[in-house]
């Protein structure tokens, strides 16, 4: 994959959509968003909710429109990512106590990455517990700092080390820290391990990197909470400006949509959706964001949620105003949009990680950028390894 041709692919193609990407779907009502995107809308507004799982998955676009196909169809090639496949490591029973399937999943596959390079020096940021490097040394003779600001997760995986595997307690350093773009590393010479690196975090590693004489195996998140963006010369020269909503698309984004998924996902918008449609038509408010609202408010009635998150509409005739906008063409239309908008996030994360795998590449490293682990279980599974 040439990286700075595929990087200017995505940035031409974020560009030109980003109208969808940088603003949530309720944000533009009640004006439609613009065009093509509440005509592509009504299209898939008739469409099941099987056809549209299939679509949003980019597994299908039979009978969408030309323009509408050509949309998914350039989309689902421009994130395709070189996938790696190495056969898992086992791991030890003793080094599962606390493990979910995830970890367990993303350790295994880092470790038989990283087998052939004959690494055993590390510096693992933000380790939390030390779980990877437990998996890593467990059969090395090697050594790792785990670097963390929460102590607390610190003294929790130390004192499991104590007590499960004390024959990696002298393998092992816990060091409390802040790592930034500040931070230094003691030893030039050791790899660096970031897996999933909330927000500007992948960045500190990224120009520590740079300084270094060793490898890095980065995993990005968060994409909400990154400032740093725009990182390589070509995006310097032609940035693109993403807003926290393009983010938090990015942050959501590559997980597959099952039906029971669609279900849940479908009853959020519809609530959220004639709320704000209710408070803007009846009452002419603006938008107001809910926050975060516990799930089991979505299972209660509508007059039971609006009474929980906007107490002054409970006068109104609630159960009337559902129902009328239950059937309304424009409560479809924006329900659809997110099938349009929800695979751009992908997008968006991958010109964030691949801005960051040309910063590297600008600086004279050899830079791979892989997927290696399984979408189901790690949806944030694009590695940048560089050395």
């Amino acid at each position: 994959m040439d990286l700075e041709r595929r990087l200017g692919e995505i940035r031409n193609f974020l560009k030109r959509h980003m109208p969808l990407a940088e603003s949530e779907v309720l944000n533009h009502y009640p004006n439609p968003l613009p065009s093509p995107y509440w005509e592509w809308a009504r299209e898939l507004s008739m469409l099941s909710s099987e056809k549209l799982i299939k679509i949003e998955n980019l597994d299908e676009f039979d009978g969408l429109s030309v323009d509408l196909k050509e949309y998914f169809l350039d989309l689902k090639e421009l994130i395709k990512v070189p996938l790696k496949t190495p056969t898992g490591h086992t791991i030890p029973k003793e080094l599962q106590v606390g493990m979910s399937e995830k970890k367990r999943h993303e350790t295994s596959q880092i470790k038989s990455f990283l087998a052939p390079f004959k690494f055993n020096s590390f510096v693992d940021i933000g380790s939390g517990k030390g779980h990877l490097s437990k998996v890593l040394l467990h059969d090395l003779n090697g050594r790792s700092v785990c670097i963390d600001s929460d102590k607390t997760l610190q003294d929790s995986g130390h004192a499991q080390i104590k007590k499960l595997t004390p024959e990696l307690e002298n393998k092992i350093t816990f060091k409390n820290q802040h790592f930034d773009l500040s931070s230094e590393l003691e030893d030039r010479t050791v790899t660096i391990l970031g897996l999933h690196c909330c927000g500007d975090l992948s960045t500190a590693l990224i120009e520590t990197h740079k300084k270094s004489d060793g490898a890095l195996l980065n995993f990005g998140c968060c994409y909400h909470k990154s400032t740093q963006l725009n990182l390589c010369d070509s995006s310097r020269k032609d940035p693109i400006e993403l807003s926290f909503h393009a983010l938090n698309l990015a942050t959501r984004s590559n997980r597959l949509i099952d039906q029971e998924t669609w279900r849940r996902r479908e009853r959020v918008k519809i609530y959220r959706y004639i709320l704000h449609m209710i408070q803007v038509d009846e009452l002419g408010g603006e938008f107001e964001s809910i926050g975060n609202a516990h799930h089991t408010d979505y299972d209660k009635s509508f007059r039971e949620y609006v009474e929980i998150h906007a107490p002054r509409l409970s006068t109104l005739p609630l159960e009337s105003l559902f129902e009328t906008y239950m059937g309304s063409e424009k409560l479809k239309r924006l329900l659809s949009l997110e099938v349009i908008r929800s695979p751009l996030g992908r997008m968006v994360e991958l010109f964030i990680l691949f801005d960051r795998a040309q910063s590297l590449n600008d600086s004279g490293r050899s830079v791979e950028v892989f997927e290696l682990f399984s979408r189901d279980l790690s949806p944030r599974n694009v590695a940048i390894f560089s050395q």
